[in-house]
């Protein structure tokens, strides 16, 4: 029987691959392409296509050229014979993973070989050592993994925090000229949000505000992360790790906030749990929500709050010598005025709320192609640190230009992981606090009669930033928010010194907002 003339000759796929950018820029690539043709040359084989991957981990094989591999050999399924590679890690870096592709490509009639570790799988014997020489580099890359993350535990033992500087810290080098991270320009920003959280008196909301108002860039989970990070009280978190537990240790950089600070911070976040004061300060109560609120239409002072004749009547009050006094009802009643007061027009609300959903689609629609893409970056980046700690060990380089590389990649893949958990935080956070928000100022006054000492007197601090001036049984123009300000747009401001609790504002405008609605946290 005659064999047909396309099958005398051989036909082979070439797959030549690197993981890192010296990798890309150098001879590596060009090198294995060069020494696989030689092969075919001498051994008569046809080269019918060459698959090239720059950068992709082969840890395992959801690489980019090497899924169009296997789509090239379904399409000629028969007529191609062999897979190339110049060796075995070139193919893989996951024994088992390695023995299930061999299967699979099998199935599609192609053999594969590393043309510098051949070996002829007819034989029972060899496939011990393909099981040798798939599991060396992969015993290698965990050796290295292993021997990194012991230094760099010790490091941490030491004090030293190993990872990309937080917010509020930026690089830096001690007396040594070795690697010791000190506050940045944005160390007082973050200074101030722990103290806000702190004191028991801001939302988390509000701080993160705050925060990006003066340039850190931070969505709600990193800056939960960032309250919760102990680096900020001059402690570094040793995970566990064999037979040693989880541990905090002194740092030796600079503490940003104190460690009673951090501990308040943590028991705000827990719920008044850890040590957090639970409930309304003591200096609070339940009589006398406008207290810290109110300033003197006599004297400029502050007013504090008392009772009189055994408790049965309430007073606001300015310290001796000043006689400034009025009854805790007459203000609570005109209060309740100034409230219904702020008022956003339905029309503005429902416009704003319709602006935020085309942000929130416009960021789900490619949500999950910029995670897809990440993660691709951050697997990359890590097949970049394995081979330069490849090099090191191999004595292809020296230890400071190691040291180099392996800072640089770090730093890209904390900023990747960064990016990961940035995209798609915020937009649907963002619409449904800005709900619950417009459906709050929607009945205002009856949602300050039901709450607590210390949601009214957020919502008063939230509301109007100064204090309040009480005078002839009414209160003064107040400074709104600026977010209520842009929200109300060109309604009549809230009215001034109106007698009793008739001081209102005109509910007649339904227009735009002359200076927009761009989206804001409320």
């Amino acid at each position: 029987m005659n064999t047909p003339a396309s099958k005398t000759r051989r036909r082979a796929i070439l797959y030549t691959r690197v993981s890192t950018d010296d990798q890309v820029s150098g001879y590596s690539l060009r090198d294995q392409e060069a020494r696989l043709r030689r092969f075919c040359e001498i051994q008569n084989i046809e080269v019918v296509q060459h698959f090239q991957e720059d950068g992709a981990s082969a840890k395992t094989f959801n690489r980019p050229e090497f899924n169009q591999l296997l789509e090239y050999a379904r399409k000629n399924r028969g007529r191609v014979d062999l897979l190339l590679v110049l060796k075995w890690d070139r193919f893989s870096r996951n024994q088992a993973l390695a023995h299930e592709m061999l299967g699979r490509l099998k199935v599609l009639g192609l053999d594969v070989q590393a043309v510098e570790q051949p070996l002829d799988l007819a034989i029972p014997e060899n496939k011990m050592m393909l099981a040798l020489y798939l599991a060396a580099p992969e015993v290698e890359n965990d050796r290295r993994a292993q021997n990194t993350k012991q230094g760099m535990r010790r490091a941490m033992l030491e004090g030293r925090f190993t990872s990309k500087p937080p917010r509020g810290y930026q690089r830096g080098r001690d007396e040594n000229d070795r690697p010791l991270m000190r506050p940045s320009e944005h160390a007082p920003v973050i200074q101030e949000a722990f103290e806000r959280i702190a004191s028991g008196m801001y939302l988390p909301a509000e701080v993160l505000l705050y925060v990006r108002q003066r340039g850190v860039k931070c969505c709600k989970s990193q800056l939960y992360n960032l309250l919760r990070n102990p680096v900020y009280a001059g402690l570094i978190r040793v995970p566990a790790y064999r037979d040693e537990p989880e541990r905090l240790v002194p740092a030796l950089h600079r503490a940003l906030v104190s460690e009673e600070t951090f501990r308040k911070v943590q028991g705000v976040l827990d719920g008044g749990h850890k040590g957090a004061a639970k409930g309304p300060r003591p200096s609070r109560r339940v009589e006398y929500p406008l207290r810290g609120h109110l300033t003197c239409a006599q004297c400029g002072g502050n007013l504090t709050a008392s009772a009189a004749k055994q408790g049965r009547y309430h007073y606001y009050h300015c310290q001796t010598p000043c006689k400034e006094r009025f009854n805790v009802r007459t203000a609570h009643d005109a209060f309740d005025a100034v409230l219904r007061s702020v008022r956003v027009a339905p029309e503005v609300s429902r416009l704003y709320l319709a602006v935020l959903k085309d942000v929130q689609d416009e960021r789900e629609g490619s949500r999950e192609a910029v995670r897809a893409r990440l993660i691709s970056e951050i697997e990359a980046v890590e097949e970049k640190l394995t081979d330069a700690a490849e090099k090191l060990v191999e004595g292809k380089i020296p230890t400071e230009a190691y040291d180099r590389l392996a800072e640089r990649y770090r730093q890209q893949k904390h900023e990747l992981e960064d990016r990961l958990a940035g995209p798609g935080d915020g937009a649907s956070d963002l619409l449904r606090n800005a709900r619950y928000g417009l459906s709050l100022l929607a009945d205002l006054p009856g949602y300050y009669q039901s709450a607590g000492i210390e949601a009214k007197d957020r919502i008063v601090g939230s509301i109007f930033p100064g204090n309040l001036v009480f005078e002839n049984g009414a209160y003064r123009t107040p400074e709104v928010s600026e977010i209520i300000h842009l929200l109300r747009g060109k309604q009549p401001a809230i009215a001034a010194n109106d007698r009793g609790p008739a001081a209102r504002v005109s509910s007649q405008s339904s227009e735009v907002p002359e200076t927009g609605i761009e989206p804001a946290l409320p």
